[in-house]
C-alpha cells in the first residue's frame, strides 16, 4: 500500500499512477480540504498522528472521526499543491477564468500580473487565455501588464502568437488603479499610459497550506518560503530527505501544468519501487556514559534522528537515521558510533575515499 497525501490534482494523478503500477493507494486528505473522489482509490479524511518505520515497512497512525487507525504502507507520496490566497479585491482572478470555457467582452480587457508570489505558470496561462479570449472576441482590446514577461522556451512561440493577434504587452512596475481607470508607467520608455478597462483580470499570490503540519508528521524539512525541501541531488528526483517518502506537486517546486503530471507519475513510480525494496540501515548508536548532552548531534543532523531523552542524554531514532556518519564524526565526546564500525575505521574509510578523489 502507498500512502498519498493531498487533495489536489497532483494527488489524483499520483493515485492513478500507483494503480497503473499494480499497487494499492491510500489517499489521505485533511478534514477541511476539498477534493474529488476517485474510483478504485480509498480516500480517508483525517489527520496523520505519526509515521514510523523504514522504507518498505512504514506504519501510519491516522485519526479518522476521533478514532485512531493504523495502516501498514511501503512508501509515501506527499502530493500537495499550492493554492491561491484569498483576495479582497473585486477583480476577476486568473484561476477563476480558467474554469470558464467562454468569456464574452467586446471592450478593453487588462490582465494584471503583479502578484508578489505568483505561480510559475501564471504568465503562460495568461498568454494562452488572452489568445483564446481574442479568438472569441475579435473586437476586444487586450493588455497584459507585468513587470516581466516570463514565457520561456517553446512558450515564446505563444508570446509571439499573441503579439501577432494584437495583444499588447506592457512592462511596468508602477501601476495605479482607481475609479475604474489605470495609470501605468511603461518601464522601457518611462511614458505614462492611461487605460480605462472594462474588465480586469488579476493573478493571485500562491501559498502552501499545512506544509508545516505535513513536514512534522513525516519528519522532513521545509525551505524558508514554506515549500517542502527536496532531497539531495544524489538521491535522484522527487525525493525528500527521508528514504521512502517522495514529493510531487507545486508545494515542493514551481511546476508548469504539464510538469505536474510528470512529477506526480515519477513520485508514484518511485514509491511503488521503494515499497518493494525494504531498506535496512545500520543506524548510529549512543553510549550514554560518554554523552555530554551538548546537542551537537541534534543540531547537525539533517534527518531529525537525534533527540534528548528523559535521562538528558542523546538518543538516535532508528527509523530516521540515514547512516550518513555526520553525528559520529562531529561528536566531541566520541559517544556516537556505528555498530561494528569504530570511529577510527570510519575516518580511515573517509580518508581512503578522499585520497581516491585526488589521485
Amino acid at each position: 500500500m502507498i500512502l498519498i497525501v493531498g487533495g489536489g490534482k497532483s494527488s489524483e494523478i499520483a493515485a492513478e499512477e500507483v494503480i497503473r503500477q499494480g499497487a494499492v493507494p491510500l489517499r489521505l486528505v485533511l478534514p477541511e480540504e476539498t477534493f474529488s473522489f476517485l474510483p478504485d482509490v480509498e480516500t480517508v479524511k483525517g489527520r496523520l498522528l505519526s509515521f514510523t518505520g523504514v522504507q518498505g515497512n512504514f506504519q501510519a497512525e491516522i485519526e479518522i472521526d476521533r478514532e485512531v487507525k493504523k495502516f501498514n504502507v511501503g512508501a509515501a507520496v506527499i502530493a500537495v499543491d499550492e493554492t491561491p490566497k484569498v483576495s479582497d479585491t473585486d477583480c476577476i482572478t486568473l484561476s477563476s477564468i480558467l474554469e470558464n470555457n467562454y468569456l464574452k467582452c467586446s471592450g478593453t480587457i487588462v490582465i494584471l500580473l503583479d502578484a508578489k508570489k505568483p505561480s510559475r505558470a501564471s504568465h503562460i496561462v495568461a498568454v494562452e487565455k488572452a489568445i483564446e479570449i481574442k479568438d472569441n472576441n475579435p473586437d476586444c482590446r487586450i493588455y497584459i501588464i507585468t513587470p516581466e514577461v516570463r514565457t520561456f522556451g517553446l512558450d515564446e512561440l505563444e508570446y509571439c502568437k499573441a503579439q501577432k493577434k494584437g495583444i499588447i504587452f506592457i512592462r511596468a512596475e508602477d501601476i495605479k488603479h482607481s475609479s475604474g481607470k489605470m495609470k501605468v508607467t511603461d518601464s522601457p520608455s518611462g511614458k505614462v499610459l492611461d487605460i480605462t478597462p472594462d474588465l480586469v483580470i488579476t493573478d493571485e499570490e500562491q501559498e502552501v497550506k499545512n506544509a508545516a503540519l505535513w513536514a512534522k508528521a513525516f519528519s522532513i524539512n521545509l525551505y524558508e518560503d514554506g515549500h517542502f525541501r527536496l532531497g539531495n541531488v544524489s538521491r535522484g528526483p522527487v525525493t525528500s530527505m527521508r528514504n521512502g517518502v517522495f514529493l510531487c506537486g507545486t508545494a515542493s517546486r514551481a511546476l508548469l501544468p504539464r510538469e505536474m503530471d510528470t512529477s506526480a507519475r515519477a513520485a508514484a513510480t518511485r514509491a511503488v519501487t521503494a515499497s518493494q525494496t525494504p531498506l535496512m540501515l545500520n543506524s548510529a548508536e549512543v553510549d550514554e556514559e560518554k554523552c555530554a548532552s551538548c546537542m551537537t548531534c541534534v543540531r547537525v543532523c539533517l534527518f531529525h534522528a537525534p533527540s534528548i531523552n528523559e535521562k538528558g542524554k542523546s538518543e538516535i531514532c532508528r527509523d530516521l537515521c540515514q547512516s550518513c556518519g555526520l553525528c559520529v564524526n562531529l561528536c566531541p565526546a566520541s559517544a556516537i558510533s556505528f555498530k561494528g564500525v569504530s570511529r577510527i575505521e570510519l575516518r580511515n574509510a573517509v580518508d581512503d575515499v578522499l585520497r581516491c578523489l585526488h589521485e
